[in-house]
């Protein structure tokens, strides 16, 4: 298995792209509500902030594992001050 198997299983690769970069609150609600009933939520996140690692909310896009851009940058500065 490679590390990105897990991108078959997920809903998103049967969403339209743009639904992971929304432009209002709602949007960002409805793609957070497909994530939340993602079977490959986890590996996402996972993938996300190895992915991310180091870089800020600026450098991080659209909704992945659930979480905004700002969600996961929150994420990784609480995991980096509890190390």
């Amino acid at each position: 298995m490679t590390s990105h198997d897990w991108e078959t299983d997920a809903l998103c690769a049967q969403v339209g792209g743009d639904e992971w970069f929304p432009e209002s609150s709602q949007g960002v609600s409805e793609a957070i509500a497909i994530c939340r009933r993602c079977p490959a939520i986890t590996a996402c996140l996972a993938a996300a902030m190895a992915e991310e690692a180091g870089l800020g909310p600026a450098h991080r896009h659209g909704i992945r594992g659930g979480l905004t851009r700002r969600q996961r940058a929150e994420r990784a500065r609480k995991t980096a001050t509890a190390a």
